[in-house]
């Protein structure tokens, strides 16, 4: 599987600048180069299967089997200068190369796709010179996979199978104020992202929030913050879904607020408070809390109480 090297980074920087196309050979590096990165992380970018051979509109790299088609998206020169243009002419299982830039867009995910940005995106702060959608994403019915976007408004996704991956998300006034929203029958991976929202004076913003029948969410690695002076601030409110289950991640400034069973918190910190709902049940093991639980719901615990830190 190939690097990123800097060869096949500048022949990437000289694309988006000039719309000078790589060689064949050094698309194909490129391609592998972004293909290891996802491997790494234990992701599948694309679905589809076989040998190549005789697998109409699918192309063998390192012996693994993708869509034919790459789309190449740049808000300077690309064939396409919108996300959503791309999308609109992309066939199911595609992926869209995203370039630099800001694309002032509401996305919306219309087939099975996985979208990866091309620029620099730090965890779990902002970071100039990556890709950053500046609107809303979301889908329904589909399957994505997302990875190094930045983003300012409400990331929506239900019915479906989703991975997001250094995904940086921040938006800073509004009432109210809804991040990430885990809506019905949506299974949902997200991995090494940040999650910051702030709502306008006595607003509510919740920066994650899983809300739908049979949704389903795993976070690890994760930063997830929420602020609403004199208002609600909800760094993670489970208000019904099937499970959650939560590791490594730190909430700060806001609750997490349980109000249904089947949440699974560990090796996390929780600085805003942790509420669980009367007849509600969830399970806390090896985390760090800067209070102590509060409603009435019952847990299943093992944890250190009153922390202003912990060593996670």
């Amino acid at each position: 599987m190939g690097k990123f090297t800097s060869a096949v980074a500048s022949a990437l920087k000289s694309y988006f600048e000039t719309g000078d196309k790589p060689t064949q050979a050094q698309f194909g590096e490129w391609i592998d180069a972004i293909l290891a990165g996802i491997q790494e992380h234990g992701h599948v970018a694309t679905g589809g299967a076989g040998t190549g051979t005789g697998d109409a509109g699918r192309i063998a790299y390192s012996g693994l089997i993708l869509p034919s088609t790459f789309r190449i998206v740049s808000p300077t020169n690309a064939p396409y200068s919108t996300i959503q243009a791309a999308i609109n002419a992309a066939s199911s299982d595609d992926i869209l190369l995203i370039g630099p830039g800001t694309y002032t867009e509401n996305v919306t995910i219309s087939k099975n796709l996985t979208l990866l940005g091309l620029g620099r995106v730090a965890t779990p702060k902002w970071a100039s010179g990556g890709v950053v959608i500046n609107g809303t994403i979301s889908c329904n019915g589909y399957s994505a996979f997302l990875s190094h976007l930045q983003v300012t408004n409400t990331i929506s996704l239900q019915n479906g199978l989703f991975t997001l991956d250094h995904i940086t998300m921040e938006i800073g006034a509004g009432t109210p104020v809804l991040g990430l929203d885990i809506q019905a029958s949506a299974k949902v991976n997200v991995l090494n992202s940040h999650f910051s929202c702030d709502a306008d004076y006595e607003g509510v913003a919740t920066a994650i929030q899983i809300s739908g029948s049979g949704a389903y969410a795993y976070l690890n690695n994760c930063y997830v913050r929420a602020g609403a002076e004199d208002g609600t601030a909800r760094a993670l409110y489970y208000a019904y879904g099937y499970n959650a289950y939560i590791r490594n991640c730190t909430f700060e400034d806001a609750q997490v607020i349980c109000n249904t069973n089947g949440a699974q918190i560990s090796y996390s910190l929780i600085r805003g408070g942790l509420v669980i709902a009367a007849t509600k049940t969830a399970a806390i093991w090896h985390c760090g809390l800067t209070e102590a639980i509060s409603g009435s719901g019952s847990n299943l615990i093992d944890t250190p109480y009153n922390v202003v830190d912990a060593d996670l």
